[in-house]
């Protein structure tokens, strides 16, 4: 048996999914081809990001764009001749569509991977678009990837059955997180004290977009909070850029925390390892989130993690009062105490509860992540060849 031909469609090159992706390309037993939906100089440009495996790119974006991107598409799968189309991420553009009716027309078994939840406020129009989209879309599929618990509640509202199921837990590369975490961990105290860091002081890091959605002024007004009622030293890091900066900014000022709190700017990859490393608490306070994979970064660091209930992996990577706390998202008095709760942290303690962060990562890996996608591209494979003429709905 040769290889299985896997025509991938991703959206724009990301770190995380260069990861998953370079993985998949690696096995023995697969031939992988990624299109980009848009080009892939925008995962270069803001990542720096190389791409070690066959790619292409279609600039599809727009309807009239997409249209004309239907013929290139057509031509490389009938070159390539796919045994299993897998989505990235899906959305809905032209390009997404054209490909969906091709496997249904062709016979081509599709498998998928979203990071959508059920936990986001949908209006009754975003339901009844997603019934007529995403209910066919996962009903025609083979294989259902999940990667956690709100997922797969989400998909399960569409239609989607246990059968077609096929777990592949929600990763980073957490081989690399963990060498970074190994290797600047030593030098803690070095970090620390170049962020003007002393060991009384209790680290508070937040890494992400300064964007509304992200509840960044929740957390700055909770940590002007936190000054006032406790009288430990605390430091909160902020780690990213947007559109709120200035805002923020502001709004520390105005506080009167400005030298509590660290604007730190944008970081590459490489650079983000000595934040985690210098941190004792790790802060997610969005407003919403699919899921918070700097969460995941977070815990091979083996930082306890505060997290909004909005966020979608807490309910598979937040233990409340294990390894982290969960708050009420956008209720300041809520992520006070939970901040209340993390500076009083202390000793034995503490030390457990980084102890279990850390274990998170032992499931939440990019070994057991690539093994779902194998697994789901694999039984996809699979089904084709034992029912060569079926388009099968179970």
């Amino acid at each position: 048996m040769g290889k299985i031909k896997v025509f991938a469609l991703w959206t724009a090159p990301a770190p995380y999914s260069v990861a998953w992706l370079s993985r998949l390309a690696q096995q023995t037993q697969i031939d992988l081809l990624v299109a980009y939906q848009h080009s892939v100089n925008l995962g270069h440009a803001y990542w720096n990001l190389h791409l070690p495996y066959r790619n292409i790119s279609f600039n599809s974006s727009g309807i009239l764009k997409g249209l004309l991107t239907v013929p290139k598409i057509l031509s490389v799968l009938s070159r390539f001749r796919p045994d299993v189309v897998f989505f990235g991420n899906p959305v809905w553009p032209i390009i997404s569509k054209m490909l969906w009716l091709w496997c249904l027309l062709t016979g081509t078994p599709y498998t998928f991977l979203g990071d959508g939840n059920a936990k986001k406020p949908m209006s009754w129009w975003k339901h009844l678009r997603n019934k007529v989209f995403i209910t066919p879309f996962i009903r025609f599929a083979q294989r259902v990837v999940v990667i956690g618990t709100n997922n797969q509640s989400l998909y399960r509202r569409y239609g989607s059955i246990p059968q077609k199921e096929v777990f592949a837990p929600y990763s980073v590369d957490t081989d690399f997180w963990l060498v970074q975490a190994e290797t600047t961990l030593k030098r803690r105290d070095e970090i620390r004290q170049r962020l003007g860091v002393n060991d009384e002081t209790t680290v508070f890091l937040y890494v992400g977009k300064l964007e509304d959605v992200k509840g960044v002024d929740t957390l700055i007004e909770a940590s002007a909070l936190l000054q006032k009622r406790s009288g430990k030293k605390f430091k909160l890091l902020l780690v990213g850029t947007g559109s709120r900066e200035a805002e923020l900014k502001d709004l520390a000022r105005n506080r009167e925390i400005e030298q509590i709190v660290n604007f730190c700017g944008k970081k590459q990859q490489n650079e983000l390892a000595d934040y985690y490393a210098s941190a004792d608490w790790f802060v997610l306070p969005s407003r919403t989130e699919a899921w918070g994979l700097v969460i995941n970064e977070a815990l091979c660091f083996g930082l306890p993690v505060i997290a909004s209930d909005a966020v979608g992996a807490v309910e598979d990577l937040v233990k409340d009062g294990v390894n982290g706390f969960v708050f009420i998202k956008d209720e300041v008095e809520s992520l006070l105490e939970a901040l209340e709760k993390a500076i009083n942290t202390e000793g034995e303690q503490r030390k457990r509860m980084r102890e279990e962060a850390r274990k998170v990562i032992d499931q939440w890996n990019i070994k057991s992540m690539v093994g779902g996608l194998l697994q789901a591209v694999t039984e996809c494979c699979n089904f084709a060849r034992r029912h060569p003429k079926e388009k099968s709905d179970t």
